[in-house]
């Protein structure tokens, strides 16, 4: 079994933006998950992945990660907001075995 990912912090999909610390991001090799406080589960399969990329609204405030994806039901991608630097975040989940795509500073 490959290494896991666990992290707290924060969602936006669709019309749906939920605090920094109502999201639990769950990444291991086969699957990304996040656990939304109130509104349930998002179940995210590899092969539903398209692209995952560091996202900045306001630097230090309000970045994270943008999961662009291939489920209709949660819309065509999913911030994900973080506590630290997304890079960092980014080189975590490519430990995992989950995604890996050239990651470069934003």
């Amino acid at each position: 079994m490959g290494k896991e990912l666990i992290q707290k912090g924060g969602s936006k999909f669709g019309g749906s933006n939920n605090g920094m610390f109502g999201t639990t991001l769950i990444v291991n090799e086969n699957e990304l998950l996040l656990k939304i406080m109130f509104l349930g589960d998002i179940k995210l399969p590899k092969s539903s992945i398209k692209r995952i990329r560091a996202y900045t609204q306001i630097p230090f405030i309000r970045w994270g990660i943008k999961i662009e994806h291939s489920t209709p039901i949660y819309g065509e991608y999913i911030i994900f907001w973080s506590f630290g630097r997304p890079q960092k975040l980014l080189e975590k989940i490519a430990e995992t075995g989950f995604y890996h795509e050239e990651i470069k500073d934003f």
